[in-house]
């Protein structure tokens, strides 16, 4: 009989997270478990966490450690966090269970001091997700778990036309939306934070936005007002250049508004290859990767994911 994730969650279970989507996504499933959690977050992670748990508490992982006998996590590309989770629950023979919220970079993900951190438990929670772990894994254990942050964007139904070629898109009054959202992601942060040398790539944010806005009339000719909805890593003026070079569009930082919020308030999707660009799609807003020529093609492996540079030159 094949294990669920309820049933390898016992006793007490410590929950380790830093990255922004990881987190959302081991909230929205912990949520809905009744177990006993313990929580070790970051500064990036406990905001997040605090939203679905008000009166949440932080710990450090080894005073988890002494009581949990479970690790629950996510993953990170731009920390060690849970890869020292992971690692710490490892060696004191614990269970240690790694949620997989993204489609790429499984080993990256997965690899602390050169060495392979073999969780107990790889958790995917799409389809598309388990059939590349399965490749990429062959001899761990792989459970597909609901993801219930997708069931809820798929239901909002935000746009029914958004997978044939939607060009203007309208409110039920009738009044057409002029705003593309641009969901930004800290490229050139992150690159010079991890050293990244040989393998950084040959474009940033603002060269995304930028690509993007220069030929969003082909795209949509009544947007006007451009939301960019900054990732938790970036740094706040990064688009400082952008408002004074792109003088006839306006712009607003988003803050206070949920990614829900954002997308009701737009027609159009821009971004790199974050999951938010994912549930822009499943929400029914058209979404592209704004990659320019040039730059290295998106990650993300879904199909309705539209690349902005097959759709238009340079």
């Amino acid at each position: 009989m094949s294990s669920s994730l309820e049933s390898i969650l016992t006793g007490t279970v410590t929950v380790s997270a830093d990255d922004a989507g990881g987190s959302r996504l081991l909230c929205s499933i912990i949520k809905h478990i009744d177990k006993t959690f313990l929580f070790s977050l970051t500064n990036t992670s406990l905001p997040i966490f605090s939203h679905v748990f008000p009166n949440i508490q932080s710990f450090g992982l080894s005073d988890c450690l002494l009581t949990s006998h479970v690790l629950l996590c996510s993953t990170s590309w731009s920390s060690t966090h849970e890869l020292k989770a992971i690692t710490q629950f490892n060696d004191a023979g614990k269970t240690t269970i790694v949620v997989l919220d993204h489609w790429v970079n499984y080993a990256e993900r997965l690899t602390y001091m050169a060495s392979f951190v073999n969780p107990s438990f790889l958790v995917v929670c799409d389809e598309l997700a388990h059939s590349l772990a399965l490749k990429q894994f062959p001899n761990s254990k792989i459970l597909l778990h609901s993801n219930p942050i997708f069931k809820y964007f798929s239901s909002l139904r935000l746009d029914s036309s958004a997978f044939s070629n939607p060009t203007r898109i309208s409110t039920s009054s009738g009044q057409v939306l002029n705003t593309l959202l641009f969901i930004s992601q800290p490229i050139k942060n992150l690159s010079s934070k991890l050293g990244l040398t040989s393998d950084h790539p040959s474009f940033d944010e603002v060269q995304c936005l930028h690509y993007g806005l220069r030929n969003i009339k082909l795209i949509n000719s009544d947007i006007t007002h451009v939301i960019i909805r900054l990732h938790p890593l970036d740094v706040q003026t990064t688009y400082s250049q952008t408002f004074q070079e792109f003088s006839n569009f306006t712009f607003e930082l988003s803050s206070g508004h949920t990614l829900e919020q954002d997308l009701r308030r737009s027609s159009l999707v821009f971004g790199i290859d974050s999951t938010a660009l994912v549930l822009a799609a499943l929400a029914g807003r058209p979404t592209y990767s704004s990659i320019p020529p040039g730059g290295r093609n998106c990650s993300l492996p879904h199909h309705f994911i539209r690349k902005l540079s097959d759709h238009i030159s340079y």
